[in-house]
């Protein structure tokens, strides 16, 4: 009964994050993100549009799989011993990382020299795939951690610690580990105290929660854009450190206040109501969708005349619903051979 409640709650949160993602890079170019498509003008609107969706969404993936993975290592006992973790966490994030990743390249980029370049970016990541190794790596320091049974308290500190120092360009990944590692760890804390949080899912706090998202949101923005001016302005390597670390906590700060604001409402939600095949479908396809997406929006952006066709204004809102329909179509697709069901 408690994973069917589980399941439920993460059923109801994997959609929503789903959206988010795919919106944000429908949006990106209006925040420069991206490159600007010939003949599109930028819009104030849609820059802050894509700041929104991006505001927790990678982080809240990295939640849920903290979260659904924990519930695997302490009730289930799934994973005896780390090199099971590892054989099942390569082939599902670190190998078709490499194979979507050299499709990636063969399309979308140019061939540089010398060719070692070429291997050490694919496995890597290429393009959105960095997150694949990133999250291999999560979930290989989280079993440590948890095999370890370390200290809560010193690990939530070591890892706030990393988290100002994750602008570090450290190789495969390690960098972006050193931010995300407090959303994963911090997803299993979540579900070890899943039943407290309970106590907490009511109307009056997740409008209060939303209302602290909201405000953080406009706030935090308006402070991350003034410390990025102070970057490009100073001279100081000290005053660079401490202002690359201060952004990291901020964005950190963000997107907690939005996990917990739509964590608590999907604890309500599943209390009132009964989550259907659909969302649960969708919701299962989310790592294909993620894989996918990109290519679909790369494409159309790019090399077609699409953007031209929409104009500035339609260009993102029709771009997002073609991806959306597109990435989960191609994903059931390919989940019905053995290729991807091994793989997506």
């Amino acid at each position: 009964m408690k994973s069917k409640i589980w399941l439920n709650e993460v059923s109801f949160m994997r959609p929503i994050l789903l959206i988010l993602l795919v919106t944000y890079h429908a949006f990106a170019p209006y925040c420069g993100a991206w490159i600007m498509p010939d003949g599109i003008n930028e819009v104030e609107l849609y820059d802050w549009v894509a700041l929104l969706t991006r505001a927790f969404r990678l982080e809240g993936f990295v939640f849920v799989s903290g979260y659904i993975f924990t519930f695997q290592i302490l009730a289930k006992h799934k994973f005896d011993t780390a090199i099971s973790l590892f054989r099942n966490k390569f082939q599902r994030l670190i190998i078709p990382g490499i194979i979507f990743g050299a499709l990636y390249y063969y399309l979308f980029r140019e061939v540089v020299h010398p060719y070692w370049k070429i291997g050490y970016e694919i496995v890597s990541g290429v393009g959105h795939l960095w997150y694949l190794p990133c999250l291999f790596w999560c979930f290989m320091v989280q079993y440590w951690l948890l095999s370890k049974q370390q200290s809560r308290r010193l690990v939530v500190l070591l890892l706030f610690i990393l988290c100002f120092l994750s602008f570090l360009p450290l190789p495969l990944q390690l960098g972006r580990v050193f931010y995300y590692m407090l959303f994963f760890y911090g997803g299993g804390i979540f579900y070890e105290y899943s039943y407290m949080f309970r106590n907490y899912a009511t109307g009056k706090i997740i409008v209060m929660a939303w209302g602290l998202f909201t405000l953080l949101f406009f706030l935090l923005n308006i402070f991350m854009d003034a410390n990025r001016g102070l970057l490009r302005d100073s001279n100081s390597f000290i005053l660079k450190v401490f202002l690359l670390g201060v952004n990291n906590l901020s964005k950190a700060l963000l997107g907690w206040s939005g996990i917990i604001a739509l964590y608590l409402s999907s604890i309500l939600y599943c209390a009132k109501h009964h989550i259907g095949s659909i969302i649960i479908l969708i919701g299962s396809c989310g790592y294909g969708v993620y894989v996918i997406h990109q290519f679909v929006l790369v494409y159309l952006y790019r090399y077609t005349s699409f953007p031209q066709i929409t104009g500035t204004m339609l260009m993102p809102w029709v771009a997002l619903v073609i991806t959306i329909v597109v990435s989960l179509l191609l994903t059931m697709g390919i989940r019905k051979t053995s290729f991807g069901r091994k793989y997506l």
